[in-house]
């Protein structure tokens, strides 16, 4: 993913730095910007996914830098960088779009959960549009795209969810992406969200006020009979046994 920093307090931009290379995910530091209208510049050049902004910047303040910007590279996800002073300033980027804000100086542990935000956030302005050739499959496909899959999975487990949508919202199609997740995860995508929806019905179970029809239904499943396959098969007892022995 590609980032560009944008602040005219060199020690921000280079404490930023060196949190990011410390980062989970692999993240390039396309650019650093000094003011707003470098900012805008970069955002044309590289189209970054991921840019930090400073509020208060010489030039081009970081709320018209991020209206232009937003021209340039929609898809981009704007992390708003405030003092103490400015919060009114940061609910106004908030409102143009900006994914999040943090306080200056900036902690690792605020920089991480805010990364973690980013890489969940919507698919397909991430993932961008892959190419096509005639026979439907990518040319061009992202090395995360088996991450966007489970980040998906995540976040809509409890809905009536299939590889068909997911491999439509990347810009593929259904049996491409259905090998090339079990290719980088070893399991199918099936079995990886039966996974998550087992965990989670588990979970749900440790509350004795909570019926298996109930949690059948909130992880995902209308048939509450085969709910209670899957969870047996997964678990080796029935869910209403589990919750006995919570």
């Amino acid at each position: 993913m590609k980032v560009i920093i944008a602040d005219d307090e060199r020690l921000i931009r280079a404490g930023l730095k060196s949190m990011l290379s410390e980062a989970k995910i692999p993240l390039d530091i396309a650019g650093e910007a000094t003011n707003g209208e470098e900012l805008v510049e970069l955002v044309k050049r590289h189209l970054p996914e991921i840019a930090f902004v400073d509020i208060k910047m010489p030039k081009m303040n970081g709320l018209e830098a991020i209206s232009k910007g937003k021209l340039y590279s929609p898809n981009t996800q704007w992390i708003i960088l405030t003092g103490y002073p400015e919060f009114d300033y940061a609910r106004e980027a908030i409102k143009l779009g900006a994914a999040n804000y943090l306080l200056k100086p900036v902690s690792p542990d605020e920089l991480n959960e805010t990364l973690e935000v980013l890489i969940k956030n919507d698919i397909k302005s991430r993932v961008g549009v892959s190419k096509e050739v005639n026979n439907g499959e990518p040319t061009d496909v992202p090395y995360d795209m088996a991450e966007e899959v489970k980040c998906y999975i995540e976040q809509n487990y409890m809905y009536d969810i299939g590889i068909n949508e997911i491999a439509e919202k990347l810009n593929v199609t259904p049996n491409y992406l259905s090998t090339y997740f079990h290719k980088k995860t070893g399991i199918t995508f099936i079995r990886y969200l039966t996974e998550v929806r087992m965990l989670r019905a588990k979970k749900m179970l440790e509350n004795p006020n909570i019926t298996v029809q109930d949690v059948a239904g909130q992880v995902g499943y209308y048939s509450t009979s085969h709910f209670i396959k899957l969870f047996k098969e997964y678990f080796g007892v029935y869910p209403s046994k589990c919750q006995a022995l919570f």
